[in-house]
């Protein structure tokens, strides 16, 4: 990664980031701690340190280019940023991940893609698997990759207004 570092920028190696770190490849206390040791005369300690400051210790990362381009979006709208990869505890113990959530607003936004969801199977699975969470109180906004690549401004506002602590009655996030 260090190595890689010293030749692409940030933008570049991120995606690539994301993915070891989303299969546990590596993890970002262990290259903290290589950048640190190397840092001296060492060319992309720079380009790792600023990875790792947009990917704080302990939280998940985007686990594909679709969920990266859509993470890098939802950033721009500044704090509260979303939990990325957000996992949920329901009734019956069972375990789902949110792509990116307002965990105090229990708003979620779950990467819709073509590939993954255009059959009747895909399709059955997103409702099945969003039943759950709704019951519980979550709202789901799905968002395609035509929708982050050609029309941000309406993912951000639909963002925005999910994300707001009026629309679900909470006092502050």
């Amino acid at each position: 990664m260090l190595d890689l570092a010293a030749s692409l920028s940030a933008e570049r190696l991120g995606p690539f980031l994301d993915f070891c770190l989303t299969r546990r490849l590596t993890a970002t206390t262990y290259l903290a701690r290589r950048a640190a040791a190397l840092a001296v005369g060492r060319t992309g300690v720079a380009v790792i340190d600023q990875l790792l400051r947009d990917r704080p210790h302990g939280l998940h990362v985007p686990a594909n280019e679709f969920e990266h381009e859509l993470h890098k979006l939802l950033r721009t709208l500044g704090p509260p940023y979303p939990v990325a990869q957000h996992r949920v505890v329901l009734p019956d113990g069972t375990v789902r991940f949110l792509d990116f959530a307002y965990p105090p607003v229990k708003f979620g936004i779950e990467g819709d893609s073509y590939l993954w969801h255009a059959s009747r199977t895909g399709w059955s699975g997103d409702h099945v698997r969003n039943a759950p969470l709704i019951a519980m109180g979550w709202r789901i906004l799905p968002v395609t990759y035509f929708d982050v690549t050609e029309r941000p401004a309406w993912v951000l506002d639909m963002v925005e207004r999910g994300r707001s602590p009026e629309v679900c009655g909470v006092k502050a996030l």
